[in-house]
């Protein structure tokens, strides 16, 4: 998320073998953002939006992603429970993530992201959640989600050692303009998928979703799709 949005935390997890689960704040990982000296090749600016790897440098971290068989068959699902968003606002908000999975699905991608019912077993969780200013998340049931706060939007990935995302969890606040539910939800559910960092650049401002600081964009543009495929690309 960007700027627009307040102050965003993103936490990536990690499964450690015979260990519980441990979260690792990302700015551990150094960077939520990589600046760019302006236009990149596509390998460069797929780097830096996966591996935070600003170009001719090495990644911050290890690329993640989905596992290619659970990739094409990622189940999304919106669980519905006390502290949420009002009728209006969570029919808007679902409308948001439909659009946002089928521009997902018609990538060209190795990618199949399906809505599941909001009590079914899903990879993706996605928590609308009734806060405002600087309240604390609770009520979710999701360890390492309950107890932060929450300003606008956040998402959190579980990995495996080998880089295999093994669960994901999305939450966004109801401070959050009901106009801009969909690049929020756009940008949420695509870096759920592995593609964690932003980019800052004045060329890309206008050129991509990724951008810090341009936060108008409401659907990925062909160099996010790129990225998308880059990550996920067909056998």
């Amino acid at each position: 998320m960007k700027q627009l949005f307040t102050t965003i935390l993103i936490v990536i997890a990690f499964i450690l073998p015979a260990q519980a689960e441990e979260s690792i704040p990302f700015h551990k990982l150094r960077v939520d953002y990589v600046r760019l000296p302006g236009k990149v090749s596509s390998k460069d600016f797929y780097r830096a939006i996966a591996c935070g790897a600003k170009p001719g440098e090495k990644c911050q971290h290890s690329i993640r992603k989905w596992p290619a068989d659970k990739a094409r068959n990622l189940r999304v699902s919106m669980p519905t429970f006390e502290n949420q968003y009002s009728s209006s606002r969570m029919n808007r908000a679902s409308r948001a993530l439909d659009r946002a999975l089928a521009q997902l699905n018609g990538l060209g991608a190795n990618l199949k992201l399906t809505r599941v019912a909001p009590d079914a077993p899903a990879d993706i969780r996605v928590y609308m959640l009734d806060t405002k200013g600087n309240t604390v998340i609770k009520g979710t049931g999701v360890k390492g989600l309950d107890g932060v706060t929450l300003q606008g939007g956040l998402f959190r990935v579980w990995s495996d050692r080998k880089g295999n995302i093994t669960k994901a969890v999305i939450a966004v606040s109801s401070t959050l303009p009901p106009d801009i539910y969909r690049r929020v939800m756009q940008e949420e559910v695509t870096q759920s998928l592995g593609l964690f960092h932003d980019i800052r650049s004045n060329y890309y401002d206008t050129r991509s979703m990724f951008s810090q600081d341009s936060p108008t964009r409401q659907r990925l543009t062909a160099i996010d799709q790129a990225v998308v495929r880059m990550h996920y690309p067909k056998p």
